[in-house]
């Protein structure tokens, strides 16, 4: 099945796309939301009233814990840098932001797992994001659909943030992936199994990465593909980098 980034939320408006291995956990509630970064994993900030400020952490193989949504629904994620003025305090440079459903206070109200991808601007120039005063921002933030219905338990789900077309073997089934689609694959029937990606490189494909993954059920995987960005020695690099999570999804979720 290939889901296409239309299932994807550009800033100010959400999309859909999910996922951690940690132990099992309850839902998250509908007023909170994930984070994972495509790009740097330094702590950022954000602040959820105008008493209260969070530190959001990225761990590098699952999404971060659950965040409370800024009251108003309005997510500017910054870091701290020091005032050329040292009498003033430090001045935020912001990163990111996107426009979240605002907090709710009823109780009944159900949960919409949703996961943040920080995506580096470098990937979608022709989106690239832009600040209130006009300033290009580091990442383009994206909402990824993380309910159990949307990627279910037992599969692998595969997002491409590449420019070249991409192929990957999971156990006996492949899938290729145009660039910035994506696709969900049942595990095999073994625990252990073989994964395979390559990239396609002036009509050849090119191997990335050919791993033994030991699978455990009631997991799901998600696996973003990435290119590497620019520099001034290699422009347009041809190489590809690979970011795992795994999660273990509560007893519920996986029935």
């Amino acid at each position: 099945m290939a889901l296409t980034f239309r299932h994807l939320i550009l800033p100010a408006v959400l999309v859909c796309f999910g996922v951690s291995i940690a132990n099992a956990q309850a839902a998250p509630r509908p007023d909170t939301f994930r984070v994972v970064s495509l790009g740097p994993t330094e702590p950022l900030r954000y602040d959820v009233d105008p008493r209260t400020t969070n530190t959001v952490d990225f761990p590098t193989t699952t999404y971060s814990r659950p965040y409370p949504i800024p009251l108003d629904g309005e997510l500017s994620l910054y870091r701290l840098v020091d005032n050329p003025d040292p009498k003033l305090p430090p001045a935020k440079i912001i990163v990111a932001q996107l426009r979240l459903p605002p907090r709710s206070s009823g109780a009944d109200q159900p949960p919409t797992p949703r996961v943040i991808i920080l995506v580096p601007a470098y990937l979608l120039p022709s989106n690239a994001p832009r600040a209130p005063d006009g300033g290009p921002l580091e990442f383009l933030p994206m909402v990824l659909d993380d309910s159990a219905s949307t990627h279910p338990a037992d599969h692998l789900r595969v997002i491409s943030f590449s420019r070249r077309p991409s192929a990957v073997m999971f156990g006996a089934k492949s899938t290729t992936l145009d660039p910035f689609k994506s696709a969900v694959i049942p595990y095999p029937e073994t625990y252990r199994t073989k994964l395979q990606v390559a990239t396609l490189v002036t009509g050849q494909w090119r191997p990335i990465v050919s791993s033994t993954q030991m699978l455990a059920r009631d997991t799901r995987l998600t696996l973003f593909l990435i290119d590497p960005p620019p520099t001034e020695d290699d422009p347009a690099p041809v190489d590809l980098r690979l970011r795992k999570i795994a999660e273990v999804l509560p007893p519920s979720a996986s029935n």
